[in-house]
């Protein structure tokens, strides 16, 4: 449904044709304004707009009564409506905030640099936007004569609501009433001059806006309308119901804002579609200029298009900004990578601090805050020896030296790791141990560990149940966690050249079965527990770690899943959790790898301590970590982010 019908000219008119309606489709109507013809260079001497000379006590600003335009129909503006408080009205797009305030004076037309475009106004809420109705029809007035032009005039005739204000390129006009005339004087002959006119105007309590650009050259009477005022009455002329629908769809980010020859459009969506029936296929082609504006990441990226519309057509334009977004998401994860960076390297300064005299570290609940335990100094080297700290290398090499040495001091002759030789094996202590030798033997290939990496592989693989679990002779069931830890253990042995016999890797395969939830995709503690994050990210990383592909259906869908369903947000932190996944992800590349890590790194930098003693470190906090140790928190967030530097 459009707005209104507009008039095409008498062929003794100018030719000129004011399209007066553009209609966004099903939502919204606007009215666009567009005459023929091309912009040329105006005269040396910028014609004016000025109320006509009168003689007497006449009106001074030369507001008549309503009169009609024997040349040209009255054009209907279809207005915007604007939510703006009244005591506060906006002012309309290139208007400069002090209006001008004498009429006489000299109000220069927009320079034409290139060829005329009109602007194409904002869509106006339809809801609220004032409809003509019969009853304006009923109380036209009779025309009028029109008043004799000079030789070098043409004159813009506007009905307007009695509150309106009129700005003709830009400059705020004095005139008041309902019929209000401006003539432009000091025009030359042959040439065309374009005008900008924007009406604003408050209508059952809410201000409007409308736009029109009207081109105008000697001799020319033209007229605009807005709002609810009597059509004056005008000779009857060939209809427009005959020409073609013209749109234009505009396909662009959904909170993007679009702006059509400088003016903001309110309309909101991935796709803004707008129409016209006002335009004729014989007719000279209308150009407009597109601008959208898009925020990302705090900064505005813009593209603007400059696109031609003949009647009839029907036109497509879509703005991308998916290289430009590109671009700032790799500066932005470039950056961030950087901030890893930086972050490991004083979380390194924090580690080392906390070493003491023995050589080790103490990890409570398995020491005193000042008793140095297996398990503290093999968690402790990790992250150091990933760093590029080894027992020989790097700043640090000399703390990694004696963590490896307290290490081996504390390994009995069938490799096992003990704190006392009448103690039974941790398997967290032997595991963790024996992939601290195997990651400092990895970094310099440092054949002097080989020996007891060796001996810390054959224990683990002694030790083997004959279901496929770990239990070290415990009496507790065997459960995931314990499990995953020894084959990571063997999959750091395998890295350094130490064979494993593929039967205990299938059957540790067997006894993952047996702890599989929904095919595959999860994994629970024991068997017949409920999954949990933690335990499906282990249970996945296992199963490839074990010879499983990344491409199997249920371990795609499985890994895709768990991220999806449960994003690394500092809200809901679980430290175990993130530490499994990352290495999970890592592990399987592509999608999975590229979706977690921003996310993790983001995370883990902002719950990053960098005050006092603790800078560099982070506090133990989420599920399983809460009350518990600083450096099993800091020692896993660090390991997290270097898995970016590390091979899989």
């Amino acid at each position: 449904m459009y707005c209104s019908t507009s008039k095409r000219l008498p062929a003794a008119g100018r030719r000129s044709v004011f399209m007066t309606l553009l209609c966004l489709i099903g939502v919204f109507s606007v009215t666009l304004g567009v005459a023929n013809g091309q912009a040329i260079d105006p005269p040396l001497t910028p014609p004016t707009f000025a109320p006509p000379e009168v003689d007497g006590d006449a009106n001074p600003y030369g507001v008549p009564e309503a009169a009609t335009d024997a040349t040209t129909e009255p054009a209907d503006l279809e207005d915007t409506a604007v939510d703006t408080p009244l005591d506060t009205p906006a002012e309309p797009a290139d208007t400069p905030e002090t209006p001008a305030g004498n009429p006489d004076e000299p109000i220069e037309p927009a320079l034409p640099d290139s060829p005329f475009e009109p602007a194409l106004p904002d869509s106006p809420d339809t809801s609220e936007a004032p409809e003509e109705t019969a009853a304006a029809d009923d109380q036209a007035t009779a025309p009028e004569a029109l008043p004799e032009l000079k030789a070098d005039q043409a004159v813009i005739t506007t009905y307007v609501p009695e509150d309106a204000r009129v700005y003709i390129n830009g400059m705020l006009t004095d005139l008041t009433g309902t019929t209000r005339r401006f003539y432009s004087q000091g025009l030359k002959p042959d040439l065309q001059y374009p005008y900008k006119l924007v009406i604003e105007w408050t209508e059952n309590g809410r201000l409007h806006r409308a736009q029109q650009s009207v081109l105008m050259q000697v001799g020319d009477h033209k007229s605009v309308r807005v709002g609810k005022q009597p059509r004056p009455e005008t000779p009857a002329v060939m209809s427009h119901d005959e020409y073609p629908t013209t749109e234009i769809s505009i396909e662009l980010p959904e909170d993007a804002k679009l702006f059509i020859d400088g003016v903001p459009s309110p309309g909101t969506g991935a796709k803004r579609r707008f129409a016209t029936e006002e335009l004729a296929p014989d007719a000279q082609p209308v150009e407009y200029v597109l601008r959208v504006e898009w925020i990302v990441g705090g900064r505005t990226l813009t593209d603007s298009r400059k696109i031609t519309v003949r009647g009839g057509e029907k036109k497509l334009v879509r703005f991308d900004f998916e290289e430009q977004v590109s671009q700032i998401a790799a500066i932005k994860d470039r950056g961030q990578d950087l901030a890893a960076v930086n972050a490991i390297k004083q979380a390194a300064v924090w580690i080392v601090g906390r070493q003491l005299a023995d050589g080790g570290w103490a990890l409570p609940p398995y020491s005193t805050e000042d008793g140095s335990c297996l398990p503290g100094t093999a968690i402790a080297i990790m992250p150091l020896v990933l760093a590029g700290q080894t027992s020989d290398e790097g700043l640090y090499h000399r703390q990694v030296a004696q963590g490896v040495y307290y290490l081996i001091e504390r390994q009995a002759a069938d490799g096992g790791f003990r704190e006392a030789i009448d103690r039974p094996i941790d398997p967290f202590s032997q595991a963790i141990a024996t992939i601290a030798m195997c990651e400092t033997l990895a970094a310099r290939q440092d054949e002097r560990l080989r020996p007891a990496a060796q001996k810390a592989v054959d224990l683990i693989v002694k030790n083997q149940d004959e279901d496929g679990s770990w239990t070290y002779d415990s009496d507790q069931p065997a459960n995931l966690s314990t499990f995953g830890w020894q084959v990571m253990a063997l999959s750091a042995a395998e890295r350094v050249g130490i064979e494993i016999d593929p039967q205990v890797k299938a059957r540790a395969a067997k006894f993952l079965e047996t702890l599989a939830v929904n095919g595959g995709q999860e994994f629970s503690y024991t068997a017949g527990r409920k999954p949990t994050p933690a335990m499906s990210a282990e249970g996945l990383l296992a199963a490839l770690l074990l010879g499983s592909s990344v491409e199997q259906p249920t371990i795609a869908e499985g890994i895709m899943k768990l991220i999806a369903d449960n994003p690394p947000e500092t809200s809901a932190v679980d430290i175990y959790y993130w530490f499994y996944t990352t290495l999970l992800t890592r592990q399987a590349g592509g999608e999975a790898w590229s979706t977690w890590w921003p996310q993790v790194r983001d995370s883990l930098l902002q719950m990053r301590l960098t005050q006092g003693d603790a800078a560099g470190s982070w506090a133990p906090t989420g599920m399983h970590m809460e009350g518990g140790s600083p450096l099993m928190m800091t020692t896993l967030a660090t390991m997290i982010l270097e898995s970016r530097f590390r091979e899989k």
